[in-house]
């Protein structure tokens, strides 16, 4: 069954499209560049939402339960994929096949410093962890469901309607991570799995998030 979650979950990313911005333009200045990138995320968000509806677990749950899924960590996966798209990190972040971001231009186009910073430790760590594709797909799952709330205003965990279907899926994959977590433990001359390291990374996911969302 592990084995299955994780054949569906790689099948579904091989779908997924690749990104281009699609422009014919020299991305040299703020305006430019927000205005690519902002296309560029409304178009993987689509994909993301059309991703999330196949992952195993997922359509067992009812609609406002998917709906606060979505909404809650809809940011952190595509944070998630523009890091692994971004890998292995040789001093460009990945937005699109063709709009790759060096350090130095940074200021330039206005990017936030501190959304920079982060996301260039986030992909120099995943580089050293030699992250996998099949890593990078149960982690985007588990961002998905894993969802915790951060506004001070609202209760820290978040309230299912069908809290039976959610936690089944939640182990499904954290199945599938023990599973992964043994396996590559007995990899020689590679860092520990990423899947070993998940509490880890989605703080720092998290965190991109809400240097974005304070800008």
């Amino acid at each position: 069954p592990d084995n299955r979650v994780l054949w569906m979950l790689m099948n579904l990313e091989s779908q997924m499209e690749t990104l281009s911005a699609n422009t014919d333009l020299a991305l040299d200045s703020e305006v430019k560049f927000m205005a690519a990138a902002s296309d560029l995320a409304d178009r993987e968000l689509v994909l993301t939402i059309s991703w999330a509806k196949q992952v195993p677990g997922f359509s067992s749950l009812s609609l406002v339960d998917q709906m606060m899924l979505l909404q809650h960590s809809w940011l952190e996966i595509l944070m998630l994929s523009l890091v692994f798209r971004s890998c292995p990190y040789k001093g460009h972040i990945c937005y699109a096949e063709d709009l790759q971001v060096a350090e130095d231009v940074v200021d330039t186009l206005k990017i936030p410093a501190e959304l920079d910073s982060l996301t260039r430790k986030l992909c120099r760590k995943f580089t050293h962890m030699n992250v996998s594709k099949e890593e990078f797909v149960l982690l985007k799952a588990i961002t998905l469901c894993n969802i915790v709330l951060r506004k001070p205003k609202l209760p820290k965990f978040l309230v299912f309607r069908n809290s039976k279907s959610h936690e089944s899926m939640k182990f499904s994959l954290c199945s599938l991570t023990q599973v992964m977590v043994s396996e590559g433990s007995h990899s020689v001359g590679r860092p520990p799995c990423v899947s070993q390291c998940v509490t880890d990374r989605l703080p720092a996911i998290i965190t991109i998030k809400l240097a974005y969302i304070t800008e």
